[in-house]
């Protein structure tokens, strides 16, 4: 693994971070108003499209990384207490979920000899199984965002050949995507009083350049969407927790 991966995969780690601990990247905007604040729900879902492409460039060189849903994932739950929860560690349990997706990614690698082209099916398994966390925002603080990511999702990187023209021959006159060295977060954002839609999709992309040696740049989009099975506003009336 080398540095840029650990550059890139530790800017998102850091984001996720930041939203467990409730630290705001919005600072100076002001709080909503009272009227449109999200009142305490229960909400269950399932990812019914998951798709992520990432594109990594070395000498020349890339590799394109497609990855998408083959079925909907099994259903699973959260909840909102409110903004002053009466057990606050009690309510944060209930904003995770990391639902398992079962994925495939096709990775293609191209270099400006065209012949070299070659695409290559790729299936996570084992330890490598994709899982997309889904997080509200901290218990303590008015619900303004709902945030979907993965974390650790192999991206194929380029190995060049001759077509890469990177130094002396004696490699292979064409490269081929190689798995195992890249590991990405991917992190995004919406809304979170879409959740009470029949479907809310959520997306994100970025963009990096490296100094280092090695992988030069990489470049990811994610787009996540949710089913809606259930969405149940609580009543503090009568529910303890908030």
């Amino acid at each position: 693994m080398g540095k840029g991966v650990t550059r890139a995969a530790g800017i998102a780690t850091l984001l996720f971070l930041a939203t467990a601990l409730g630290i705001s990247s919005a600072a100076g905007t002001a709080a909503p108003s009272r009227s449109h604040a999200i009142a305490p729900f229960t909400y269950e879902f399932r990812v019914v499209d998951f798709t992520m492409n990432a594109t990594l460039t070395f000498a020349r060189t890339s590799a394109t990384t497609r990855y998408r849903l083959l079925r909907p994932s099994a259903t699973r739950s959260l909840y909102y207490l409110g903004p002053r929860p009466t057990n606050p560690q009690a309510a944060w349990k209930g904003t995770f979920a990391g639902p398992v997706v079962d994925v495939v990614a096709e990775a293609t690698y191209s270099s400006p000899d065209p012949s070299c082209a070659k695409t290559i099916e790729y299936r996570p398994a084992g330890n490598q199984i994709v899982q997309v966390f889904v997080h509200l925002a901290p218990p303590r603080g008015v619900l303004r965002r709902v945030s979907a990511g993965v974390e650790r999702i192999p991206l194929a990187e380029p190995n060049p050949g001759q077509d890469g023209a990177i130094g002396p021959s004696g490699r292979p006159k064409c490269g081929k995507p190689d798995f195992g060295s890249w590991y990405q977060d991917a992190l995004a954002y919406a809304p979170a009083r879409l959740l009470a839609k029949p479907r809310i999709t959520i997306t994100g992309h970025d963009e990096e350049k490296f100094t280092d040696p090695g992988i030069e740049s990489i470049e990811w989009s994610l787009k996540v969407v949710l089913q809606r099975v259930s969405y149940r506003k609580i009543d503090c009336a009568t529910h303890p927790g908030c």
